[in-house]
């Protein structure tokens, strides 16, 4: 049954998609990827350095092609790690949580949990949410990171 929603949905938003493809297109973005801009960026950003690493032609002339090739790797890196999706450093409550929060496809009320399943909601809620902090500040750490060597070597991205 759900290939048959798939389908119906592909076509109810098929005249969007060639929209915002056209949009793409003429302008270089569309209105759908201003909607999430630090998701496209950090999708878009990370395959433009991996292709300038791989096709350039050159270097900036104040440093070693070594060292330019150490700086786009490291704003690689931090990219890469910035982003929730390809971060290497997960949330392993992630599954725990979401089994906690939801049954049947239903969200799951806590006033009808026992008292031990009330308990191990608490634990695992809170376990979730401090790694989610942790995750926050280091995706942001990594961000930051990469926007002070985007910075720095903003005009040498360049082939």
């Amino acid at each position: 049954m759900w290939i048959f929603y798939r389908i119906i949905d592909f076509f109810k938003y098929l005249p969007k998609e060639i929209k915002w493809f056209c949009q793409r297109g003429i302008r270089g973005y569309s209105d759908y990827d201003t909607w999430d801009m630090d998701y496209w960026f950090l999708n878009t950003v990370v395959p433009m350095l991996k292709s300038l690493r791989k096709n350039k032609h050159g270097y900036p002339g104040n440093i070693t092609q070594e060292e330019w090739d150490n700086i786009l790797d490291k704003m690689i890196f931090y990219f890469t790690e910035a982003n929730e999706e390809t971060c290497s450093k997960q949330n392993k409550y992630k599954d725990s949580f979401s089994n906690v929060m939801w049954k049947n496809g239903k969200m799951i009320d806590k006033s009808q949990m026992n008292k031990q399943e009330a308990k191990y909601y608490e634990e695992i809620r809170h376990k979730y949410f401090n790694r989610e902090k942790e995750l926050y500040l280091y995706r942001n750490k990594k961000l930051q990171q990469g926007f002070v060597l985007f910075n720095n070597w903003f005009w040498h991205l360049w082939d």
